[in-house]
């Protein structure tokens, strides 16, 4: 386990592991919810570099836009240059690969993937773009056309040359067509990891859409994305490393829609698919671990009756998926066998039109799945959303020369505009702040060029930089706030109203001396965090009391404790990895609280006098589905009522206890599995857990209630009037004393 990218300042913001195993609801009950989203396109912006009028690209279809392209690439955010590369409608005609190394903070937008393309007219099997040692950058709003003769459309494959590791990337409402691999990443056998992609649309790879190439190829993130006609939608066969797909459909995938073999950490959550091959599937059966969620999903008319074929030893967790086969289909759904030892697998509340639905050659816990008539089964594929609307709202400029008492006026301005979603728009550079910018309740979105927007506080006493008063209907996007070690850096409050929604996409929070992420008092209001970093935090990385808030996916390291609930707090962390140091610990869960983890890769230290789940005096519940973990769960205290629960987890070699219980709660695991000490080339690399306690149906229906209301995050458009709908997106907030603070309370 070693860093891989350090940020600004130095500051270490995120670790990625070195791979995992090196191996050749009922639905209708349940709906899942579709994304709906107000977020809109911003831009372009004066500071922004336009290809056509800086480079000369012609962007006729026509034209030989290589030379022009490359020329812009290479100069992208080099000194005297904007970070940011705007591309305006047009089919840009290439005829060799384009290139852009070793980079961080830049931005390649299109107009919009409706009019604007890259069209490959090359030799055959080229590459179109080559992304090496780029990190949390954007490439947005493209379509990339190979015209059945380019090979991969994007190649973000790191050479470990120079600077940087490619982490933290952004794809979204990107296009991928005529291609045999849309996203061809980490073929260079370093790097490809925290990469989002978003809204993307993969039409006729004969490959892959996504492809993942080695055992750093960790935390691929898709999202609402479209795989239709591709052989396979996901893979890391051939290659390594794991990803999660969430919302996304699938139309007719010739070898299946997800595949792996090398084994790691994986999720599906509330995806469609129709008449591809087969759902997820994996290479040939192994005696090897590979931990599996495959959750909400409706998987429709597979042309192999086994839509879910997996040959590793799980553990895997089935809950509230819908599969209709095809009329006919007398075979096992759901195949989950290893090589000699078995599978664990559990399987809750899923509908099957099949009557013996599973085939599995190890434990299995089977609650509320059931076969009902294929007639029952109604199946609408739903829409997905589309590219992001350009509104072209009324935008104001902030000199780079402005100090804090300049910005403030813009913002009264911009904010008596209320009603119209006016941009206050920061040029990249370095803004001075040594007064709190308060943003009144408004509907002002304020956008930087990305993180070489940067606000940093210079004043005395601790802020914030900036405070958003409540109720509010405030954007932030492509910025970074800087608290200098000195000021919090975001204060949002009496942000808690009934049906209220905070929604906060690609956020990162790094090197804060109190806490990274506060969430407080926050009764009425859903708090969703998506892709999120949290890292280097010298205190509490995530605190929640009083309130209850989901991240979906992420990424965090060398945290002094990660997430800290007390108080009548709720939180739920799925898809997280993390690996660094915890001198206090990752999870502390006191009282009233409620935490759920879920999907998550934690390599954290082990046999410390603090074990990595402190769970003392609780009056709530703790629920672990099919995490990894390097450590132990302690439970201790007065406990009474107090109630815990472990499905499918997975540890290292071990010789101390995997969960100790020194109180009166109740404690269930099941399913759980650790390595062996020593691992050989036929033998099982993992050996079965005992379960502890009885795994009574109500008990687990009950822990599990959380996760299966919570499949998919809804950034909706209705938030009634008189309530927040605050939204920030890709914002890096450091070195605050407190980083983000979201809280029912009024601002003293």
């Amino acid at each position: 386990m070693t860093p891989k990218w350090f940020g600004p300042g130095g500051a270490l913001v995120l670790l990625v592991l070195m791979g995992c195993e090196a191996t050749p609801r009922n639905a209708a009950a349940q709906p899942v919810v579709r994304e709906q989203r107000r977020d809109e396109f911003a831009g372009p912006f004066p500071s922004w570099t336009n290809v056509k009028t800086e480079y000369g690209a012609v962007g006729d279809g026509l034209a030989d836009d290589t030379d022009a392209l490359r020329r812009a690439l290479a100069e992208l955010g080099a000194p005297g240059h904007s970070p940011v590369l705007f591309m305006p409608a047009g089919r840009y005609r290439i005829t060799s690969t384009l290139t852009l190394a070793h980079q961080i903070f830049l931005s390649v937008i299109g107009e919009d993937p409706a009019t604007t393309s890259i069209v490959w007219a090359g030799p055959r099997g080229g590459t179109m773009l080559l992304v090496n040692g780029l990190a949390y950058s954007r490439i947005n709003r493209l379509s990339f056309d190979g015209r059945r003769l380019a090979s991969v459309a994007v190649d973000q494959s790191f050479d470990n040359l120079a600077p940087h590791f490619d982490t933290g990337n952004e794809y979204a409402d990107d296009i991928f067509t005529d291609v045999e691999f849309g996203i061809h990443g980490g073929f260079k056998d370093f790097g490809f990891a925290e990469t989002s992609i978003v809204r993307a649309r993969f039409i006729r790879n004969t490959t892959a859409g996504v492809a993942l190439g080695n055992f750093n190829a960790l935390d691929i993130w898709i999202w609402h994305s479209l795989f239709e006609d591709c052989a396979v939608g996901i893979t890391n066969n051939p290659g390594a490393g794991n990803f999660h797909v969430y919302g996304s459909v699938f139309r007719r995938s010739l070898m299946a829609d997800i595949s792996i073999q090398n084994t790691g950490g994986f999720s599906a959550r509330g995806n469609y698919s129709v008449g591809s091959r087969a759902f997820f599937v994996s290479g040939p059966t192994i005696n090897h671990p590979a931990s599996i969620e495959i959750q909400g999903n409706t998987i429709v008319d597979s042309r192999d009756t086994t839509a879910i074929r997996i040959g590793n030893q799980g553990p895997g967790l089935l809950v509230d998926n819908t599969i209709r086969s095809l009329p006919g289909a007398q075979a096992a759904v759901v195949w989950w066998k290893s090589l000699s030892s078995g599978a664990d697998v559990t399987t809750i509340g899923n509908t099957f039109t099949v009557p013996q639905p599973f085939d599995v050659n190890g434990r299995h816990v089977s609650i509320d799945d059931r076969t009902v008539a294929r007639s029952d089964v109604d199946t609408p594929e739903p829409s997905l959303a589309a590219a992001l609307p350009n509104h072209k709202r009324a935008i104001t400029e902030v000199p780079r020369t402005a100090n804090a008492a300049a910005i403030q006026e813009l913002v009264n301005a911009a904010a008596r505009e209320n009603g119209n979603r006016p941009i206050l728009h920061f040029p990249f550079g370095e803004y001075a702040i040594d007064r709190t910018i308060v943003v009144p309740p408004c509907d002002l979105q304020i956008v930087g060029d990305g993180w070489l927007s940067v606000l940093r506080w210079t004043g005395d006493g601790r802020g914030p930089v900036m405070a958003i008063d409540g109720p509010t209907r405030v954007t932030l996007r492509n910025l970074r706030i800087d608290g200098n070690k000195t000021a919090d850096g975001v204060v949002a409050a009496n942000v808690d109203q009934k049906d209220a929604r905070l929604y906060f996409e690609g956020v990162q929070l790094s090197g804060s001396i109190e806490v990274g992420l506060h969430v407080d008092r926050l009764r009425q209001t859903s708090v969703d965090f998506v892709d999120a970093g949290h890292g280097s935090a010298q205190g509490v990385s995530v605190k929640v009391s009083d309130a209850r808030a989901t991240i979906y996916s992420g990424a965090s390291s060398n945290n002094a404790l990660s997430y800290d609930v007390t108080d009548g707090g709720d939180l739920l962390v799925s898809d997280m990895w993390y690996e660094g140091n915890a001198t206090i610990g990752l999870a502390r869960i006191r009282g009233t609280a409620n935490f759920t983890m879920r999907g998550s890769q934690l390599a954290v230290p082990a046999d410390r006098a603090t074990a990595a789940f402190d769970v003392a005096d609780l009056k709530g519940t703790v629920t672990l589905l099919v995490d990894g973990i390097d450590d132990r769960i302690a439970v201790s205290g007065q406990s009474a009522g107090g109630r815990v629960l472990a499905v499918g987890l997975m540890r290292p070699y071990r010789t101390s206890a995997f969960v100790t219980n020194n109180s009166d709660a109740r404690t269930v695991m099941l399913n759980s599995r650790q390595r062996v000490e020593r691992q050989g080339f036929l033998a099982p690399a993992t050996t079965a857990l005992t379960d502890i306690g009885e795994p009574n149906p109500a008990f687990i229906r009950d822990l599990l209630a959380r996760s299966r209301s919570t499949v998919l995050p809804s950034r909706a458009s209705d938030v009634p009037e008189g309530a927040t709908d605050l939204a920030l997106y890709r914002v890096l907030v450091d070195n605050g004393r407190e980083d983000l603070v979201v809280t029912g309370r009024t601002r003293d």
